[in-house]
């Protein structure tokens, strides 16, 4: 596999891939792709196109340049939550990595709560426990945050009571889906796809008296299939497991995830969007990589 420029005008129009010529007017960031870029101050120049040997085009990445820009942009960080404090259920393989201390949480709320209001998102996956005294300790502060649960595991040790899921939306906290029982969503056929998120999103949103409207893909795993499923849906907001930062428009919202080694360091980090070119440019091409799949 090879990538080949593809900002001339004619250069791959008989494969069929999308490109942006270098004499076309500049496009903004996101117009049309979900997951343009991950911080501000870029613009869209030109495409590379990846293409297998034998000449079929896989995907047509976009090539952005750094403008010069002043003030805070657009973009959004969102990060992503697990587990607090200690486990009150058996936990997956690798899982424990995403569960943090109350030390690490109260700093990176303290944080937050000094920074504009739409500068940085928290969400939460899973539906454990510690959701609700996040929550709390989060409305302390003036902190809002969207909790995705599995309707699966509502009740079980370990995890929120439906009461529960309750005193969230009392706190005036968002209640998402994150599917019903954590399964590989790429894995699951059609009937079961359909009761984890469609059956699924039915029962959270007469649990909480209104429409679910958005939903975090569990392990952050999709391709071509679930990614489709997902557009035809009716929820507002997707959250993948994607890095990177999303504009408040953006349907796909990229999240950042914070991890049992981070300090509040490497937090402030990730809020601001640091990352390197290579970083950046594995950030721009996975999502249309999975998206093929």
């Amino acid at each position: 596999m090879f990538v080949r420029d593809c900002s001339a005008p004619d250069d791959c129009s008989s494969q069929g891939c999308r490109q942006l010529s270098r004499h076309s007017t500049k496009t903004s960031v996101g117009q049309s792709d979900p997951f343009a870029a991950s911080s501000g101050g870029y613009e869209r120049k030109d495409s590379l196109s990846i293409v297998r040997p034998n000449g079929t085009v896989l995907a047509a990445i976009p090539v952005y340049i750094r403008t010069i820009c002043s003030g805070r942009t657009s973009m959004q960080s969102t990060l992503m939550f697990h587990g607090i404090g200690i486990p009150g259920h058996p936990m997956e393989p690798g899982e424990e990595n995403y569960w943090i201390n109350w030390d690490q949480f109260d700093a990176i709320v303290d944080y937050c709560a000094k920074l504009p209001p739409d500068e940085v998102n928290f969400t939460f996956d899973d539906g454990n426990q510690s959701d609700l005294e996040a929550a709390r300790r989060m409305r302390a502060q003036g902190v809002d945050g969207s909790f995705f649960v599995l309707v699966g595991r509502l009740g079980a040790p370990g995890y929120l009571t439906e009461a529960e899921v309750g005193e969230l939306l009392d706190l005036g906290m968002e209640v998402g889906l994150h599917g019903r029982n954590h399964i590989d969503w790429r894995k699951a056929d059609d009937a079961t796809l359909n009761s984890e998120i469609d059956r699924a999103a039915e029962e959270l949103g007469e649990l909480c008296g209104r429409p679910v409207e958005a939903v975090a893909i569990p392990y952050g795993h999709y391709d071509r299939r679930v990614w489709t499923y997902l557009e035809r849906s009716p929820f507002r907001r997707i959250h993948t497991s994607d890095r990177g930062r999303s504009r408040p428009v953006d349907r796909f919202v990229r999240r950042e995830p914070v991890m049992r080694w981070h300090d509040i360091a490497d937090v402030v980090e990730l809020i601001a969007g640091k990352a390197s070119p290579a970083k950046r440019l594995r950030q721009a091409v996975m999502p249309r990589l999975k998206r093929l799949a």
